[in-house]
């Protein structure tokens, strides 16, 4: 996050750069935590489509 330069965290609903990093830490955070259930979902959709279709 700290390699991400200030001009790219310029948005309006974030006081300054650093509260932004650190909503987008918390927010990739929160993906990685319920990567499991995206995974388990992928798997049971591709299990579900037609054999031709893989």
């Amino acid at each position: 996050m700290a390699q991400i330069p200030d001009d790219w965290l310029d948005e309006a609903s974030f006081p300054d750069a650093a509260a932004h990093r650190a909503a987008y830490a918390a927010y990739l955070e929160a993906r990685l935590a319920a990567a499991d259930l995206f995974l388990d979902a992928a798997v049971a959709a591709r299990a579900s489509l037609p054999r031709a279709s893989r």
